[in-house]
C-alpha cells in the first residue's frame, strides 16, 4: 500500500542490506555485533516476549531524533486460498480505514501532524506496518498501530470503497513493464505455489471478497503469537517497555495456530513463455528456482547478483551493455522469501536483438556456473556487502525493517552477523559451487513481454537457444579464465602544481566555510558516529543554463563524464567506485548541475579516496568515442522506456504549456533528435563551460577532519581553474492569461490527470502558504486522498505536489484513474479547489500541516547524504546553507489560515489553469 510518494524496499534488496546485530536465546537477548569491517558503533538490540507470545524488539539509537516503529504480522500472499487471492493486500488497505476512536483518515492526519511517515505493505509471507515519526511523538506511533491491528471497524461501506481502490491499484500495475514481467516469470516459475499468484490478486478475487471473510481473516492471522512490534531509534528503553506492555499486552493470542501452505515443487524442465503488452520497449528475464533464505545457497546467491549486475563493470553489464551494446539496461536480483525463491536476470532491448540477448546473458551466467569467477568482482561483492550494512545503520526505519525481516522470515535475530561472516568468507569456488546447483536449464523459466508490433516470441526457439548455450559453456569450462586481482595506485594531481590557496575561511558554529582562489566554495561539516563521507556539489546554471538548439547536452555529458578520464578508463572508475562503497551520480536540474558522491572511509593511509576520483572526474574527463557512443544508445532507449510512464508522459506535455520552452519548461532526457547528432566535441565543450570552479560550490557532511579535506581538496583540485567568463540567462516565464488544455493518448488501463497552476519560486515570500496548503491537501490524512480516495474511491494514487524553482514554481493535483471514472475525477479536483478558495482551511488543518512539514526534517536529514544535499540546496538558491535547519521552521510557523486562502484565491484561478490529460 502507497501512502506516500516514498518507495518500499523490494524484499530481495533487503537481504543484500545487512544491518545491525541480533540475539541469542532469553527472556532478554541481547548478542554481540557482526564483525563488520568497520571500526563504527553498533548498538545492540533487546528481544523478549510478552505474556501473550509477542515477540519485542527494541534497538535505541540517539543519533538522530527519530523513531521507526513497526508491526509484522506472519500472514501473506502465499497463505491465501486461490478464490481469495489479494485479500492480505485489501486487509493491510482496510487498518487504515477506521477504528473505534480514530474515524476516516484520522490515522494519516494524526501521524503527518505528528511530523511523521505512515506507510504498509503486504508481501507473500509478511504483512508490515509502519511509521518513522520525530522522537517525542513515538508512543503515539505506537497507539496508533496497536489501535489499527486490533480495533479496526471494518465498515461494510468503507470495504466496498477499498475494493474499488484497490482494483485501481491493480489497474496501475497493469500499466507497469516490471510488474508484467514479474508475475509472468512467477507463474512459470511456481505454476501450483501461491508465489505464482500476484499478492495484490486480481480484479475478480478482490471485488468478490466479503466483510465476513475479512473478519475470519483477522481472527486467524492477527494474534499475538503471529505478530512482532520493532521500535529502533531515540527513545528510553524502559518507557518503551512500558507503553508497550500497555499497548499490545492485551492483544489475544492463538496457541492452536498452525500456519500451513502448500510446498514449493521443484522444477526439474525448462520452461519459456512469453505475452504481449503495449509497452514501448521488450525484455526479457530468466529465473532459476533457488533455496529458502534459511539456507546458506541462497545467501550465495546475493553475492551472485552482485557479481553480475552490481555495477557498471559487473559481468552482465560490461557484456551486454558496454561490448555488445545490445541492451539498454540489465539487472539480476535474489528472491529469498521463507520457501524457495528465485534467482532473476534479465534486459531490456530492441526486438532485433532478442536473440543475442538471450544467448549472451546465458553465456555469462553459464560460465559462472561452469566455475568462471573472477577473484575480484567477489571481493568488490563483499564490499558492497559490508558498505551497504554500514549505510543501512543511517536510517531507523532501515534498520527497523532490516530486524524485523531477521525475525519474522530468516527466523533468527543474529542472521545478519552470520550472513555477513559467511558472505566475507567466501571464495570463487564456494560462489561456482551454489551456482552449478541451482544454474541449470532443467530449473529455468525464460519470459519475454513484447510490445504488439514486435514479432512473436517463439518459445520453441527460446528453449533451443537455453540448450545450445548450456552445451557451449560446458565446451568452454575448461578454457575460462578468471580475473586477477586489481592494483589500485592512489590518484594525484599530475605533475604536483601548486594547490588552491584558501581566500577566505570562517567558522560558523560546527560549520566550517572555505573559499578558493579559483572561485569554488567548501561548507564543511563533520559527523564521525559512522565511517560515512558525503559530498555533494553544484554547478550554477542548470537546464536554464542549456541552449534550447543544444537540449539534452548537459544530461549526455554528464552520464559520460564518468566514462574515462586521462589516468582511469571506465572499467578502473567503476571498480575504484565500488572498492570505497563508494556512490557517484550527477544530474542536470533546472537551476543548477548537482552531484555527489558517497563513500565509507575505510583507510587512514587514504582517507578522502572518495575525493581524489571525484577529483579526476571533474578535471581530467576525455569522453572517449566509444563511450560516447554506447551512452547514447542508452539515451535513445530511455527516450522509448520513458513512453511506459504515464506521469512522465503527462509531465511532458504540462512542463512546456507551464513555462514555456525554456529549460524550465524541458525535462533532463532532451529531445532525441539533438541528442542523436551531439559529437564528443560538443560533450568537452560544454563541459568545459559549465564545470566551472566559480561556478561551484561543495557541502560535506560526515567522517572527516576539517584541515585535512581541506588541504586534500586544494592538493587535489589544483588545475580546476575557470577561463573567460560566463553568464546563466533569466528565464522567461508565460503570462498565463488564459487556461491551456492538452490530452496524450496511449490506451492504457488508467487515464492521469494534471491540473497545474503557476506557483512561487524557492525565494517567493508566497512559497511558504504554498507548502502549508499543500500539506493540507495532500498525504494519507489529506483532503484529495479523503475526499477522492476514501470516500469516493476514484483512484489509488491522488496527491498534490509543489515543486519549486528558484524563479518560479508550479502547484499540480495528479491523479490517476480508470477511464471511465475520469468525470467523476475532474468534478472532484474542482470541487476540491472550490471548496479551498471559498472555506479555507481550518485551525486545526494549518497548525497539523505545520508540525508535519518542521517535524519530518528530522526524518528526512538522517542520513549524511541528505543533510549534505539540504545544505546545497539552500546555498545554490540564494537562502544558505542553514536556511532548512534555522529559518525554515520560523517561516512555515508564520503561516496563517487566512494566507492559505489568500494563495489559493490569488493563485489557482481559472485563466492560468494548465490542465493535461494521459489517457
Amino acid at each position: 500500500m502507497r501512502l506516500r510518494t516514498r518507495a518500499v524496499v523490494p524484499l530481495w534488496l533487503l537481504t543484500l542490506a545487512v544491518v545491525a546485530p541480533a540475539c541469542a536465546t532469553g527472556p532478554e537477548r541481547r548478542g554481540p555485533a557482526p564483525a563488520a569491517q568497520t571500526a563504527a558503533p553498533i548498538p545492540e538490540p533487546i528481544h523478549y516476549t510478552l505474556d501473550n507470545g509477542m515477540d519485542i524488539i527494541l534497538l535505541p539509537d540517539d543519533s538522530a531524533p527519530v523513531v521507526a516503529t513497526q508491526v509484522w504480522v506472519g500472514v501473506g500472499g502465499a497463505y491465501e486460498k486461490p478464490e481469495e487471492a489479494g485479500i492480505a493486500h485489501v486487509f493491510e488497505h482496510m487498518l487504515f480505514k477506521g477504528t473505534e476512536k480514530r474515524g476516516l483518515g484520522e490515522i494519516g492526519r494524526t501521524v503527518s501532524a505528528a511530523g511523521g511517515d505512515i506507510n504498509a505493505y503486504t508481501s507473500s509471507d509478511q504483512t508490515v506496518y509502519h511509521i518513522v515519526i520525530p522522537s517525542e511523538h513515538y508512543r503515539t506511533a505506537l497507539d496508533i498501530l496497536a489501535d489499527a491491528t486490533q480495533n479496526s471497524t471494518f465498515d461494510p461501506e468503507e470495504l466496498r470503497k477499498e475494493l474499488e481502490v484497490v482494483v485501481e491499484e491493480i489497474r496501475r500495475g497493469e500499466d507497469n513493464p516490471e510488474r508484467a514481467m514479474y508475475e509472468l516469470l512467477s507463474a512459470s516459475v511456481f505454476p501450483t505455489h501461491p508465489y505464482g499468484r500476484p499478492v495484490i490478486g486480481s480484479i475478480e478475487t478482490v471485488r468478490s471478497l466479503t466483510r465476513p471473510q475479512i473478519l475470519d481473516f483477522f481472527h486467524k492471522w492477527y494474534v499475538a503469537n503471529n505478530m512482532a512490534v520493532v521500535v529502533t531509534g531515540d527513545f528510553d528503553v524502559a518507557e518503551a517497555r512500558a507503553a508497550i506492555a500497555e499497548l499490545f499486552g492485551g492483544f489475544r493470542d492463538n496457541p492452536e495456530l498452525k500456519p500451513e501452505r502448500p510446498a514449493a515443487v521443484r522444477r526439474s524442465a525448462l520452461a519459456a513463455t512469453a505475452t504481449t503488452r503495449p509497452f514501448e520497449r521488450e525484455r526479457m528475464a530468466m529465473a532459476f528456482q533457488i533455496p529458502s533464505v534459511r539456507e546458506e545457497d541462497a545467501w550465495i546467491m546475493d553475492v551472485l547478483s552482485d557479481i553480475l549486475s552490481g555495477s557498471s563493470t559487473a559481468l552482465l553489464n560490461e557484456r551486454l551493455v558496454n561490448e555488445l551494446r545490445i541492451a539498454s539496461s540489465v539487472f539480476s536480483y535474489s528472491w529469498t522469501p521463507l520457501q524457495d525463491g528465485m534467482f532473476m536476470a534479465g534486459a531490456n532491448y530492441e526486438p532485433e536483438q532478442r536473440e543475442a540477448v538471450l544467448r549472451n546473458t546465458l553465456a555469462v551466467i553459464f560460465d559462472v556456473a561452469n566455475g568462471f569467477v573472477p577473484p575480484e568482482r567477489l571481493e568488490l561483492a563483499k564490499t558492497n556487502v559490508t558498505g551497504s550494512f554500514i549505510y543501512n545503520l543511517e536510517k531507523t526505519q532501515d534498520m527497523a525493517g532490516q530486524l524485523g525481516w531477521f525475525h519474522m522470515i530468516a527466523g533468527d535475530l543474529d542472521f545478519g552477523a552470520r550472513y555477513l561472516a559467511r558472505i566475507q568468507a567466501l571464495t570463487p569456488e564456494d560462489v561456482a559451487a551454489a551456482a552449478a546447483r541451482y544454474i541449470r536449464p532443467e530449473y529455468l523459466s525464460v519470459g519475454v513481454v513484447r510490445n504488439p508490433g514486435a514479432p512473436e516470441a517463439d518459445t520453441g526457439a527460446l528453449a533451443r537457444i537455453v540448450r545450445e548455450e548450456w552445451d557451449a559453456a560446458q565446451q568452454r569450462k575448461a578454457t575460462l579464465e578468471a580475473g586477477k586481482a586489481t592494483v589500485r595506485r592512489p590518484l594525484e594531481a599530475p605533475g604536483a602544481p601548486r594547490p588552491l590557496q584558501v581566500t577566505d575561511r570562517r567558522q560558523e558554529g560546527d560549520t566550517t566555510v572555505v573559499a578558493f582562489d579559483n572561485g569554488t566554495r567548501l561548507i564543511l561539516r563533520p559527523d564521525a558516529a559512522l565511517p560515512i563521507l558525503a559530498v555533494s556539489g553544484g554547478f550554477a546554471g542548470g537546464l536554464r543554463a542549456e541552449p534550447a538548439a543544444q537540449a539534452g547536452i548537459t544530461n549526455f555529458m554528464a552520464a559520460v563524464l564518468a566514462r574515462g578520464t586521462e589516468n582511469l578508463s571506465r572499467e578502473e572508475i567503476s571498480d575504484r567506485l565500488q572498492a570505497i562503497n563508494g556512490r557517484y551520480g550527477m544530474s542536470p536540474g533546472s537551476d543548477a548541475t548537482t552531484f555527489n558522491m558517497t563513500w565509507l572511509r575505510s583507510s587512514e593511509a587514504q582517507p578522502y579516496e572518495g575525493l581524489a576520483l571525484l577529483a579526476e572526474l571533474l578535471q581530467r574527463p576525455t569522453f572517449p568515442e566509444p563511450e560516447v557512443e554506447t551512452v547514447r544508445t542508452l539515451l535513445q532507449a530511455q527516450f522509448r522506456q520513458r513512453e511506459d510512464d504515464l506521469f512522465t508522459v503527462g509531465l511532458l506535455s504540462f512542463l512546456p504549456a507551464m513555462f514555456g520552452e525554456n529549460g524550465y519548461g524541458r525535462m533532463p532526457l532532451g529531445d532525441p533528435e539533438v541528442v542523436s547528432r551531439l559529437q564528443r566535441t560538443d560533450l568537452a565543450a560544454y563541459a568545459g563551460t559549465i564545470l566551472r570552479p566559480d561556478l561551484l560550490t561543495l557541502t560535506v557532511v560526515g567522517a572527516f577532519e576539517p584541515d585535512a579535506f581541506i588541504d586534500a581538496y586544494a592538493r587535489q583540485f589544483a588545475t580546476h581553474r575557470a577561463q573567460g567568463t560566463v553568464e546563466v540567462p533569466p528565464v522567461n516565464l508565460p503570462d498565463h492569461r488564459e487556461p491551456i488544455a492538452r490530452e496524450v493518448r496511449k490506451q492504457k488501463a488508467q487515464s492521469h490527470i494534471f491540473y497545474g497552476w503557476p506557483a512561487p519560486g524557492v525565494k517567493g515570500e508566497d512559497r511558504y502558504a504554498f507548502e502549508v496548503m499543500n500539506a493540507v491537501m495532500a498525504g494519507m490524512g489529506g483532503r484529495l486522498f479523503v475526499q477522492l480516495r476514501d470516500r469516493q474511491s476514484l483512484a489509488y494514487v491522488v496527491t498534490s505536489i509543489l515543486p519549486m524553482r528558484q524563479m518560479a514554481g508550479s502547484y499540480i493535483v495528479y491523479i490517476a484513474s480508470a477511464p471511465e471514472k475520469l468525470d467523476e475525477a475532474h468534478e472532484g479536483i474542482r470541487q476540491q479547489i472550490v471548496l479551498l478558495q471559498e472555506r479555507g482551511v481550518t485551525d486545526r488543518e494549518v497548525e497539523e500541516a505545520k508540525n508535519f512539514l518542521i517535524g519530518n526534517l528530522a526524518v528526512d536529514l538522517q542520513s549524511r547524504r541528505g543533510r549534505a544535499g539540504t545544505m546545497l540546496g539552500g546555498e545554490l538558491n540564494g537562502l544558505g546553507y542553514n536556511f532548512t535547519f534555522d529559518e525554515y521552521p520560523d517561516r512555515i510557523r508564520a503561516v496563517t489560515p487566512e494566507d492559505v486562502r489568500r494563495v489559493a484565491r490569488e493563485y489557482l484561478v481559472p485563466e492560468r489553469l494548465v490542465q493535461v490529460i494521459v489517457r
